[in-house]
């Protein structure tokens, strides 16, 4: 099978750039204790945010060259502490882990992915 990297990649860019305001107001309706809301849309973005991870674990050696790295190990802790704080209810707990673990590591690969789109060869 012949995989098109730019044309995943652009796919991920156009997508992302729905997913990223989404978990942007994922946490801001947590903040404001519009829990039901939040956890709405989350349950939306978590489809998203799989397929965001699978790209990313599929080309990290893509994106070392353009010195962004996916790190699994780095990141599947953070979903399990995403999810046992969903089990806990801890709405807290979830916002800060989407913005300072999550968001911050998504706009870091996002940069990655447009370096790519712009320098990249494929």
């Amino acid at each position: 099978m012949n995989i098109d990297i730019r044309e995943i990649y652009t796919e991920y860019e156009m997508y992302n750039l729905k997913l990223i305001p989404a978990i942007e107001k994922i946490i801001d309706d947590f903040r404001k204790q519009r829990e039901n809301e939040a956890l709405k849309l989350l349950i939306e973005a978590i489809e998203g945010i799989n397929w965001s991870i699978k790209v990313l674990y599929h080309t990290k050696d893509i994106l070392k060259k353009y010195d962004v790295v996916f790190d699994e190990n780095e990141i599947n802790p953070i979903l399990n502490e995403v999810t046992e704080a969903i089990k806990d209810e801890d709405y807290v707990l979830i916002a800060d882990l989407l913005e300072y673990e999550l968001l911050e590591n998504f706009q870091t690969w996002i940069r990655g992915i447009k370096l790519y789109l712009d320098h990249g060869k494929g």
